[in-house]
């Protein structure tokens, strides 16, 4: 940078003429003075130079600039040379490890869950799913749901219906969570709709036979295999009548053909007496049918008609909520005392998890069960008559991690007059359940759609089912409903009173 000089000017006084004094000075020749005087003329020049040169000041350089910091989204940088800290956030953070999943899924509806592994430092206003028919990696501007702000705690599972579906369709989803700084995504899943069925509305019944060959017979085990229904045990009025009028249970066994209504009994099942029947062990397996008592698990050989042990435990709980997965019985309790039991029927061996725990209160748990992704979905309603408290939760247990989920109250349904609204015997089509259940002690019908949790009522006409039949589903939209408690009866007459039978099979169709 240059510089400008400040000089001072030097001024000369004129010499004065000094008279010579011969005695003291030698006389200088004329030359030599001259000399003299051009010499010092010099020396002042640059003497006066010299000091201006001293005096000259540069303009000062201005102060350095520091380098800017930069700092990394979601780090925190020191600045050297000082002790100040700075945070930034960043978007949050959605797990990309594994896709979202996808259950429940029908012809218009999906249930998808995914994990929020952190809100990046800021807090979270906005989370939820996108979805499209055809960007692989939907954003915000496709189709989406919104769940709204969330403070974790984190990691956090968040699950999400999408509805409205086009059926028979791929649909690719993923995760989102928003905060001030920005929209994060998570990984990519993908899910196929199944093909648009037609759903059902309403409900017809009519008498299917009457034909049963004795008085009558209340509460059997009823089974469906190969359009026939099996039903093992039950209650006659004649013992009835020989026990003073209390409930005597049998070990008879029935076949009756749907299509020719014909009733033959087989023979008997061999084992203790099975009392309670309604809560016994009953399915079919390795196309076989499988019953228990107390103690023993026994087989009926359908080809070779005959009976066989097959193993013993050393307790079988009596559950009113049970389901087959696999080769595994799953008999659910919700009683503290009384463990859920998982009875490996492969290899003859029992194993105990914990009984699910409701609220407080005497809760009823749902004959009914449907299986889907390795869980089973019942039911528990509250027994009681005030009807502010009356409660129906749908659950799920989970045979993966032994764990159970309360869904809720399903979102559509109001507490109801009756003791009891619990699913009875239901049948899958095209991700809906169809479902018979108890309301005031009548046989009521409903849809449920288990993605969204929600009821919706069937039409019927003037159903003469009460919930006391035992009610099978055998395929084709049809249930049955087996040797129940006559509806004009009721539980008022005597169980040795041959009146309190119904002695009919009713076809229910779904239509």
């Amino acid at each position: 940078m240059g510089f400008r000089p400040v000089c001072r000017v030097a001024t000369f006084e004129p010499v004065k003429q000094v008279e010579r004094d011969p005695g003291r000075f030698p006389l200088l020749s004329h030359t030599v003075m001259k000399r003299i005087l051009l010499l010092s003329l010099w020396l002042g020049l640059l003497l006066t130079f010299g000091l201006g040169l001293q005096n000259c000041k540069k303009d000062p350089d201005p102060t350095p600039t520091k380098p800017p910091v930069t700092t990394t989204p979601g780090s925190t940088t020191t600045s050297p040379g000082t002790s100040t800290t700075a945070t930034t956030s960043t978007a949050p953070g959605i797990s990309t490890a594994t896709a979202p999943t996808a259950t429940g899924v029908t012809s218009a509806s999906a249930r998808v869950s995914a994990v929020i592994e952190g809100n990046g430092g800021a807090a979270i206003s906005q989370h939820g799913f996108v979805y499209s028919k055809t960007s692989q990696t939907p954003t915000l501007n496709d189709s989406k749901t919104e769940l709204g702000a969330t403070s974790g705690p984190f990691p956090l599972t968040i699950s999400s219906n999408l509805t409205g579906l086009e059926g028979n369709a791929r649909y690719y989803v993923r995760a989102y969570a928003t905060n001030a700084t920005g929209t994060s995504y998570g990984g990519g899943g993908a899910f196929t709709t199944l093909p648009a069925g037609t759903s059902f509305s309403r409900v017809s019944w009519e008498v299917h036979s009457s034909a049963f060959p004795k008085v009558g017979l209340i509460n059997p085990i009823v089974v469906s295999h190969n359009n026939k229904l099996y039903t093992v045990g039950g209650s006659f009025p004649a013992a009835n009548q020989a026990n003073a009028g209390n409930f005597t249970y049998n070990n008879e066994f029935w076949e009756y053909d749907i299509a020719s209504k014909k009733w033959t009994q087989l023979v008997n099942a061999p084992g203790q007496v099975f009392a309670n029947t309604g809560f016994a062990s009953r399915f079919i397996y390795n196309n076989n049918l499988w019953v228990a008592d107390f103690t023993q698990f026994y087989e009926y050989d359908f080809t070779k008609k005959v009976w066989s042990v097959k193993f013993n435990l050393p307790k079988i709980n009596g559950s009113r909520t049970q389901a087959l997965v696999g080769d595994k019985l799953y008999l659910i309790s919700i009683f503290a005392s009384q463990p859920t039991q998982v009875v490996d029927l492969k290899n003859g061996t029992l194993a105990e998890i914990p009984a699910l725990r409701t609220e407080a209160g005497n809760w009823f748990p749902s004959n009914a069960t449907f299986v889907k992704d390795k869980r089973i979905y019942f039911w528990a309603t509250t027994n009681t008559n005030n009807v502010p408290d009356v409660k129906m939760y749908t659950y799920y247990l989970d045979t993966e991690t032994n764990t159970y989920t309360n869904l809720g109250m399903p979102n559509n349904l109001a507490p109801v007059t009756a003791r009891q609204l619990s699913p009875n015997t239901l049948y899958e089509k095209d991700g809906i359940l169809y479902i018979m259940a108890n309301v005031g002690g009548v046989a009521n019908y409903f849809s449920y759609n288990p993605a969204t949790n929600m009821y919706a009522p069937l039409s019927f006409n003037n159903s003469p089912i009460v919930a006391d039949t035992r009610n099978v589903y055998a395929g084709n939209g049809v249930m049955y409903s087996v040797l129940g408690q006559d509806k004009n009866s009721g539980s008022g007459t005597a169980p040795n009173n041959p009146a309190r039978y119904d002695k009919n099979i009713y076809q229910v169709r779904f239509e």
